[in-house]
């Protein structure tokens, strides 16, 4: 796994991660998902993962706001999940139906054993 990742940074972050499994802090399934999810992020984004509040990270974002660039990296690494809830509003002006979402960003159980496990090692 340490000779794929594309720097020595995310080969240093991998180190790390294993030594949760050599531990037996995590299983071999959580060492294999999360190092994929570690792969996907530069180095700068995965230390913004670790050090960001949860209420930073879980969020609601309505059809109007603009996504920050870390959720869309952070989802894009499997560390985030979204639920879309829509809510239809009738406007009686020219009879339209407008519909309104919002996407509540969550941390994945994968996301969340990585900051664990790098919270604990004081990584």
């Amino acid at each position: 796994m340490i000779e794929k990742s594309d720097d020595i940074e995310t080969a240093k972050i991998i180190g790390k991660w294993s030594k949760s499994l050599f531990q037996r802090r995590i299983t071999y399934d959580e060492f294999i998902r999360g190092t994929k999810c570690i792969q996907r992020l530069s180095y700068q984004d995965f230390q913004s993962f670790l050090t960001k509040a949860d209420d930073e990270i879980e969020i609601h974002i309505s059809n109007h706001d603009l996504i920050p660039i870390f959720i869309n990296e952070f989802n894009f690494a499997n560390l985030l999940s979204f639920n879309l809830r829509t809510k239809v509003i009738n406007k009686n002006e020219n009879s339209r139906t407008i519909d309104k979402y919002a996407k509540q960003y969550s941390i994945t159980q994968i996301g969340r054993t990585i900051r664990q496990e790098f919270h604990y090692h004081n990584l």
